[in-house]
């Protein structure tokens, strides 16, 4: 597995995962979150994604988001089907 940091590489394997999970799971709105399955283990693990629509900030509980702050597949996922 080739590690990248988002932001100056890996940005369109993101967006393709993403699209992945927009396509085929179910995300679900949960008061201010969304829940979105892990693409690896999707009946155990969901992450939550918080979006703020006065910026253009999202937030997601996955490794990938907390330690690289950058947009990770699941932050893609929920932003798919508003673009």
């Amino acid at each position: 597995m080739v590690i990248t940091d988002g932001i100056t590489s890996g940005v369109e394997v993101r967006q393709q995962r993403g699209l992945a999970i927009a396509a085929l799971a179910r995300i679900e709105k949960q008061g201010d979150y969304y829940l979105v399955p892990s693409q690896t283990n999707p009946h155990a693990t969901k992450y939550k994604v918080w979006m703020n629509p006065r910026k253009p900030v999202c937030t997601c509980t996955c490794a990938d988001h907390e330690t690289r702050r950058c947009q990770c597949k699941h932050i893609y996922a929920v932003l798919y089907p508003q673009l």
